[in-house]
Order: structure tokens, then C-alpha cells, then sequence
């Protein structure tokens, strides 16, 4: 999903989550996973246009979990993750985010990654990326 300015000049931009087993080992790409097992949800991304090179700041990138019928909804527990921004259009980002293997009871999920844009400030900006659902199956 492109990532949604609410101000002039125009953005676009994309944002990847894929749930990755073992980081150290590549490509090791999962869309089911068994319960209990640990994962990171890789989050890369990537924004264009030129106002890009007039920008300062960091990216917050979290991940969140939806449940399908009576499954919980839980975040992914942890602080928010910030990546300091890179003043170049097309620079891609990439960031590892952590999930213990009891995160998660066996079921299904949407996966959705949320990046939102903090000034040199620190604070919150008119600039927010998310990714399009990925389902994720968690077996017991």
C-alpha cells in the first residue's frame, strides 16, 4: 500500500511485511508458522518524490496482528522501532521486528506493518505508510 500524505507535495511510496523464521538465515520466508515458534516480521519500504530530499526525522515502524473469528487481536509486544530517515528518494528501509513464539495461539491473522513519519522534532507528521493485510497462519 503507497504511503499517504495528507499534505502537498505529492509522496508515493510502498510498505513489505514478510514474517521471516530465522533473520540470519536468507530467504527464509514463512507464511505459516508453528506455535511456539519464534519469528520476525520484516517490514521493508520505501518513499519517493522529491519533496523526500527536504525531509528530516525517523520512521516508527510497528506491527500488528488481526484475528480471524474469536481470535485475540494482540500487537506485537515491544517498543515501536525508529529508523532514522534518509533524505533520498527510493532509499529502502528495512527492519526486523521481534515476535516471541507464545505471541501468538494457533490460528489465522491479517499482518500489517504501520510506519508513520516523526519530524526532526519528534513529532508526529502528516506522512503514514501501511501494507495491504498478508495472512498468516499460526498451527498448533
Amino acid at each position: 500500500m503507497p504511503f499517504q500524505p495528507t499534505a502537498l507535495p505529492p509522496l508515493s511510496g510502498v510498505v513489505q511485511p514478510t514474517i521471516v523464521i530465522d533473520p540470519a538465515v536468507a530467504p527464509d520466508v514463512e507464511e505459516i508458522v508453528q506455535a511456539g515458534t519464534p519469528f520476525h516480521v520484516r517490514v521493508r519500504w520505501q518513499l519517493n518524490g522529491a519533496a523526500v530530499a527536504l525531509m528530516g526525522g525517523t520512521f516508527r515502524v510497528q506491527a500488528f496482528f488481526e484475528g480471524f473469528g474469536n481470535r485475540p487481536e494482540p500487537n506485537v509486544p515491544g517498543a515501536p522501532i525508529n529508523i532514522p530517515l534518509v533524505p533520498v528518494p527510493g532509499h529502502w528501509y528495512q527492519v526486523d521486528i521481534p515476535v516471541a513464539g507464545n505471541a501468538l495461539p494457533a490460528g489465522a491473522y491479517n499482518l500489517i506493518a504501520l510506519i508513520t513519519y516523526l519530524n526532526a522534532a519528534g513529532n508526529p507528521g502528516p506522512i503514514a505508510g501501511f501494507s495491504d493485510p498478508k495472512i498468516v497462519q499460526i498451527f498448533p
